[in-house]
């Protein structure tokens, strides 16, 4: 399974939400795509059960203008039945993300 997005702007954004069916994240590739501002970024997992525990992977990263940081399945291991990939941006980011 591979996933695609595109985020641009400040946001708090569910790149992978939880599913009842078990997906397997072996990689998640984050470029930053704008021109001329490097971005902030955080990637984490939460649950839903009311507690809002954040898991990072990476929390406050700053990605250059045209770099790309990938995570491999050795950083990701989240268990996709019972939580959500969430990703936050900061700085005007223009992303794209790729999720295998």
């Amino acid at each position: 399974m591979k996933a695609y997005k595109t985020i641009s702007g400040d946001v708090t954004n569910d790149v992978l939400v939880r599913k009842h069916t078990d997906i397997r994240i072996s990689e998640v590739s984050i470029a930053n795509t704008h021109n001329s501002n490097s971005c902030i970024v955080s990637l984490f997992a939460t649950n839903d059960d009311g507690t809002n525990h954040k898991y990072y992977m990476v929390k406050n990263l700053k990605i250059p203008v045209g770099a790309t940081l990938v995570i491999d399945n050795k950083s990701v291991g989240i268990n996709t039945k019972t939580h959500n990939l969430e990703l936050t941006t900061t700085g005007s980011s223009s992303l794209t993300i790729i999720i295998s």
